[in-house]
C-alpha cells in the first residue's frame, strides 16, 4: 500500500481512496460502439459494485488515436484517445470478491469491446494526497502526469504551484498499488493492458483555457516536474461519467 505520510492536504472524510485508472486507443470503426457500450452497459455495472463512487470517461483533447510518447524531462505525449477512471471507497475494493468476480465473468458486449482496445495501460492506485474540489461546470479538463521518482521522490508540498500553473480547481497525487494491480483476470487476459512504468499519478482537473495552453505551460510544467523520470502529460476533456446511486 502507498505511504499517506507525506504532508500536504491529506484526503478528507468521505473522500474516495481508490482508484482504477486506464489509458487506452480504440479501433478507430468501434468508436461508436464503444462508446454505446461503456456508456449503456460497462459502467453502470461497475458503479453499482459495491465501494464504487464514480466512473468517467475522457476524450484526449491533442494527438488522440496515438500511443503515448511521453519525454523524461516532462514532454507533453500524443495522448492515448480514452482516459477512462473509477473512483473507489478504499483500494481494497478494486481487489474485492464482488470487482474480481466481474473481472473474471465478462459479458459478451464488453469481450468484444475489449478485443477493440489498442495500446492500454491500466492501473490500480491509492490516493495520497487532495488539493481542491472538483466542479465539472469549470474544470471540465482533466490533466493527467505519470512518472517516477528520479532524481527525487514525489514532494506533495510542489502541487499546490503545479496547481496554480494550470489554474486547477482540483489536484490529486496518488501512488500505484502493486499487489492489486497485478491480478490476472478474464478481462486482462482480453485487453492485454499493461501496468505502465510509472509509480505515481497526478489528476489535474482544470478549464479549457488552461488545458490547451501548450506552449508556456509545456515549458513551466517540464520546469515543475524536473527531478523526476520518465514523465507522461496527457490532456483530455470530459465525454462521460456516471455516479453510483445512494443506498
Amino acid at each position: 500500500m502507498a505511504n499517506s505520510n507525506r504532508g500536504g492536504d491529506q484526503p478528507g472524510p468521505g473522500t474516495p481512496l481508490g482508484l482504477m485508472a486506464f489509458w487506452a486507443n480504440i479501433e478507430p470503426g468501434y468508436l461508436e460502439r464503444f462508446r454505446a457500450w461503456h456508456n449503456m452497459e460497462h459502467m453502470c455495472e461497475r458503479v453499482a459494485i459495491p465501494g464504487f463512487v464514480a466512473g468517467r470517461r475522457y476524450v484526449a483533447m491533442s494527438g488522440g488515436g496515438m500511443s503515448g510518447e511521453g519525454m523524461s524531462g516532462g514532454g507533453m505525449s500524443n495522448s492515448p484517445y480514452f482516459f477512462m477512471m473509477y473512483e473507489t471507497e478504499q483500494p481494497e475494493v478494486l481487489g474485492s470478491e464482488a470487482y474480481v468476480a466481474a473481472l473474471d465473468n465478462p459479458t459478451p458486449w464488453t469481450q468484444e469491446s475489449l478485443r477493440n482496445f489498442r495500446d492500454p495501460v491500466r492501473n490500480v492506485y491509492s490516493l495520497i494526497t487532495d488539493h481542491g474540489s472538483s466542479d465539472f461546470a469549470t474544470a471540465p479538463c482533466m490533466i493527467t502526469v505519470r512518472f517516477n521518482a528520479g532524481e527525487r521522490d514525489p514532494r506533495d508540498e510542489d502541487w499546490p504551484a503545479l496547481s496554480r500553473t494550470w489554474g486547477a480547481a482540483r489536484l490529486r497525487h496518488y501512488e500505484i498499488d502493486l499487489q492489486i494491480a497485478g491480478i490476472e483476470t478474464s478481462e486482462r487476459k482480453i485487453h492485454g493492458a499493461s501496468p505502465g512504468a510509472q509509480r505515481h499519478l497526478l489528476l489535474i482537473e482544470t478549464d479549457l483555457p488552461s488545458a490547451l495552453s501548450s506552449g508556456g505551460v509545456e515549458a513551466r510544467l517540464k520546469e515543475a516536474m524536473s527531478g523526476y523520470a520518465d514523465t507522461l502529460i496527457d490532456r483530455y476533456g470530459i465525454d462521460y461519467r456516471l455516479k453510483s446511486s445512494p443506498d
